[in-house]
């Protein structure tokens, strides 16, 4: 699954960036807010880290397998974090 992923982003490349960006940038706003809600702010500095490491890869027009792996990555600990402050 992930070699489609990165054959379909190394295909589309600029177009996947700006969607990785939209996408990250939002996943990330909406946990920042959740976690500030709850005051719990090392899970906010934890989430924002793996967001910014997306954005930053994705401004610097790394390599496809590097922003499919960096963007599911923050995807995956943004979700949990929201959880995590949901749940609490």
């Amino acid at each position: 699954m992930l070699q489609k992923l990165d054959e379909f982003t190394e295909k589309g490349y600029y177009g996947m960036i700006s969607v990785f960006i939209l996408v990250g940038s939002v996943m990330g706003g909406i946990m920042a807010m959740s976690a500030l809600e709850k005051n719990n702010l090392f899970l906010m500095a934890l989430g924002l880290a793996f967001t910014m490491a997306n954005l930053v890869l994705n401004i610097a027009q790394a390599p496809p397998k590097w922003l499919v792996r960096t963007f599911l990555l923050s995807l995956i600990v943004n979700v949990i974090i929201i959880l995590i402050t949901t749940w609490t």
